[in-house]
């Protein structure tokens, strides 16, 4: 669920928010305690209980977002509300979608005129984004970026280890992880800024054609289609494997990636199977915190993992620049 910003009402919302667009400032240690959280199984494919389907999915955190094929957007997690589905329509989110960036307890979506709508929490200002147009948004914890039409990058949030604030140039991919940013330049090269203490923003010097930013680390497709992750490797969630692969996702402890096969492969923590992938063939992958999504071919959505707050959390850890609505 997006978590409201601070008001005068102690009421706790009861179903499906009517407020489109979250503007107001929060104090980042007053969070709405969230509702509608799922629990997921190895296999679950969701489309099987009637559940539209979907064209672009989005993980973080404790939540997912996807667009729709009608271009709505339906949420489950941290940034959904209470329904009788894991994935429910966002009505705090209105319009026709192209894309959209789960960010945790928010989410910023590119619009089909190429404008961004962002609602949820706002402690860091992460759900006003700048107006324009734009062709690609990313979002993670409390921090969202945007490639313009031009292909220069705008941040916008939280901003502590200047991860907000992009190099100067043109880029083809960005994305934003947890408290780092990464893009892809013209000539496919990578460069991240913002926190570093893991090495999470010292990307290997290689050819890139994608690149997804995690907790504290980031992970890659090499212009031969290998995966490269560097940053965190506690929980081996650096390590990829050799092999080829067509897409990849950073989580915070996991990641995943799809074969040519569009079977999936993860690695890294998996306490609760969250780099247990059913089989099945895919076309798309999302890792989040304690769960993975991905999209079949039949743009129908599966989940494993958990996607709620552990009771026994396995370590003591909060993404950087990330406000849990969980306390």
């Amino acid at each position: 669920m997006l978590a409201a910003a601070a008001c005068s009402s102690t009421e706790e919302p009861t179903g499906v928010w009517d407020t489109p667009i979250v503007t107001a400032v929060a104090d980042p240690n007053e969070l709405t305690p969230a509702l509608g959280n799922y629990q997921f199984k190895a296999g679950n494919l969701l489309g099987e209980i009637g559940l539209p389907q979907f064209r672009q999915i989005s993980a973080r955190g404790h939540s997912t977002c996807g667009v729709r094929i009608d271009g709505a957007l339906a949420c489950a997690g941290e940034n959904a509300v209470a329904g009788e589905h894991p994935l429910v329509p966002a009505s705090y989110l209105p319009g026709e979608f192209l894309e959209i960036a789960s960010g945790g307890d928010y989410a910023c979506g590119l619009l089909t005129d190429g404008t961004l709508r962002c609602g949820g929490f706002n402690g860091f200002r992460q759900s006003e984004p700048p107006s324009g147009v734009y062709t690609r948004v990313t979002a993670s914890g409390g921090h969202a970026c945007a490639l313009t039409i031009e292909g220069t990058a705008v941040c916008w949030g939280h901003n502590e280890w200047a991860q907000s604030e992009p190099p100067a140039g043109t880029y083809t991919h960005i994305a934003a992880g947890g408290g780092f940013t990464c893009a892809l330049t013209p000539t496919s090269t990578a460069v991240c800024w913002g926190h570093n203490e893991w090495g999470q923003s010292d990307a290997p010097d290689e050819m890139y054609t994608y690149v997804s930013a995690g907790g504290q680390h980031a992970c890659a497709l090499t212009a031969k289609s290998a995966a490269v992750c560097w940053g965190n490797n506690e929980y081996g969630q650096s390590d990829a494997p050799t092999g080829s692969y067509t897409h990849i996702t950073a989580g915070d402890f996991h990641s995943c990636a799809l074969t040519p096969a569009n079977t999936a492969v993860c690695w890294g923590y998996n306490e609760d199977g969250q780099a247990s992938p059913p089989a099945g063939v895919y076309s798309e992958i999302a890792a989040g915190y304690l769960h993975t999504c991905a999209l079949t071919v039949d743009h129908e959505l599966a989940c494993w993992g958990v996607m709620e707050e552990p009771t026994d959390m396995p370590f003591d850890y909060e993404p950087a620049g990330f406000e849990r609505l969980f306390r």
